[in-house]
């Protein structure tokens, strides 16, 4: 993100973020009410290629015309950020919905397959740089992103294959291509036995719950633990540490079904309202400056707990999401595995406007 500031001009670290996020969303709303219309596959190949292509063409803005040509460059900058949301929407959604038509398992996965993406990011990075380094590449800030994006471009093309002929070929399949008999072809006003308002209705609470979370989550991360004075750590050793204790632990807390840490949906609740008091913490630690709040090993310790508790809650609200409508209806807990992965993404969109508005008024 650094390097693309660079490129594209300091107002892009904010527009990123709200092009993202609107993409993203209205790619995933657009599911919720058209994506029981279409096959599985295509939707992961489109999804891919989108992420891939547009990941690439905004590395290529950066490295070329963007500088010379801010206007053009944040434009382009603005549409290709949004064109990977709306892929992503794409790729994400029909991840969650496929895992709904089968089992509790499969979303289990899912969550914990994204917080491990988490985990890969600042190595494959620092790979990119050893790489570059290995070279005799010494101003490697722009080269690095190429490679970085390019890796991530080789990723999602893989994806395509390991659809076509490991995921299509499973026995769990078998009951998706039975659904997906009925979508040879588009209807614009396809039935199903109960209104789609209705089902989207059952499954508000829980999606309630999910959204609050990472609410919540992104009200107070990652732009709070900058605003954190070391006691002992240099700054920015500090800010990565931190944002990588985040991403291990949020990983950790997503094996909760698999660690036999089992939430009902009404203590699920409980716990997604009983993270609002991380909020509270996190500015403590920021300004108050008597121990514990002002030393790092507490400041671990609490963003630990964060993260850890972000995971098993956020896991736990999207296996029991689909169990809110009718099991005999597939096509139900479809829409609902939709209306989850919705609630999620325009959790972390509030939250992170909810951190703009505080940054922009208490901290300027």
């Amino acid at each position: 993100l650094g390097t693309l500031i660079d490129a594209f001009g300091e107002s892009y670290g904010t527009w990123v973020s709200l092009c993202y996020s609107l993409c993203i969303n209205a790619g995933q709303l657009l599911l919720v009410y058209m994506g029981n219309r279409f096959k599985f596959g295509p939707r992961f190949y489109i999804g891919c290629l989108g992420m891939g292509i547009s990941q690439m063409l905004i590395a290529i803005c950066a490295i070329t015309f963007a500088r010379d040509n801010r206007a053009a460059g944040f434009a382009c900058g603005c549409i290709f950020v949004g064109t990977f949301g709306f892929a992503n929407a794409l790729m994400e959604s029909s991840m969650f919905g496929l895992a709904a038509l089968v089992t509790s398992e499969c979303t289990e996965w899912i969550m914990i397959g994204e917080g491990v993406a988490g985990l890969l990011a600042w190595p494959v990075d620092m790979l990119c740089q050893a790489i570059l380094e290995g070279c005799g590449v010494t101003d490697y800030q722009y080269p690095r992103m190429v490679l970085f994006y390019g890796l991530a471009l080789l990723a999602n093309l893989a994806v395509i294959p390991m659809y076509k002929y490991a995921t299509e070929t499973h026995p769990y399949m078998l009951r998706v291509f039975e659904i997906e008999a009925d979508r040879q072809k588009f209807e614009l006003n396809k039935s199903m036995k109960r209104p789609i308002n209705r089902v989207v209705w059952d499954t508000v609470p829980m999606a309630f719950n999910v959204w609050a979370n990472f609410t919540i989550t992104f009200t107070v991360f990652p732009w709070l633990i900058f605003q954190m004075v070391p006691s002992s750590l240099a700054t920015t050793t500090f800010g990565q540490l931190m944002t990588y204790c985040y991403q291990v632990f949020d990983t950790l807390g997503r094996f909760a079904p698999n660690l036999r840490i089992r939430l009902s949906k009404r203590v699920t609740r409980y716990a997604c309202l009983a993270r609002a008091i991380f909020i509270p913490l996190f500015f403590l630690c920021v300004h108050l400056t008597f121990s514990p709040f002002n030393q790092d090993w507490f400041r671990f310790i609490i963003m630990a707990l964060f993260a850890g508790s972000n995971g098993i809650v956020a896991t736990w609200c999207m296996i029991h999401g689909p169990s809110q409508v009718d099991q005999s209806e597939k096509e139900e807990m479809e829409v609902a595995g939709y209306v989850m992965a919705f609630a999620l993404i325009f959790g972390i969109l509030i939250g992170s406007v909810i951190a703009t508005i505080i940054q922009q008024t208490a901290y300027m």
